[in-house]
């Protein structure tokens, strides 16, 4: 199983943008623990479709047909609004504290960083249940990605982001 995001999501974003969306696509296909709850013939992907300033949709697809899905699950940001401003606001006061800093202020704001993500993952578990199982590491890798669609921090901040993961 892998997840995929059509080409027509990420024409909205720039060049270097759509590199870190892909390596983060690409981190959280190294080993996906997800399973759909009705169980789908043959081999499936989880396709993210239909992205809005209200939601994404996670649509659950054989690999050899086009849609329709055999399920779908509409993510909406304002599930995870104060997620995504914290997970934000963690990063941002890293960059500022320094790239490159170590100490009590940095291993304190990365713990931050850890926790917020594990939040984020519990939540989209909760959130997906009813269509797929997905389990903490792959739920988190999936929040990576959703907050990288999301939000509209500048390059460099992203960039951090993905080396301190």
């Amino acid at each position: 199983m892998q997840f995929v995001v059509g080409e027509s999501l990420l024409a909205a974003y720039s060049e270097g943008r759509v590199v870190e969306l892909q390596e983060a696509l690409h981190d959280l296909n190294q080993a996906p623990g997800l399973t759909p709850v009705n169980p789908i013939e043959g081999e499936f992907v989880c396709r993210l479709t239909d992205l809005s300033p209200g939601g994404v949709t996670l649509a659950l697809c054989t690999v050899e047909t086009t849609p329709p899905p055999h399920a779908e699950c509409r993510v909406l940001w304002s599930s995870l609004r104060t997620l995504l401003k914290d997970y934000g606001e963690v990063i941002a006061n890293i960059v500022e504290t320094g790239m490159n800093a170590r100490g009590s202020r940095f291993e304190a704001l990365d713990y931050g960083k850890k926790v917020v993500h594990d939040e984020a993952g519990e939540e989209l578990q909760e959130l997906l249940e009813e269509v797929m199982e997905v389990d903490l590491p792959t739920a988190r890798r999936l929040f990576t990605l959703l907050f990288l669609l999301k939000t509209k921090l500048p390059l460099e901040l992203v960039r951090f982001h993905r080396r301190h993961l």
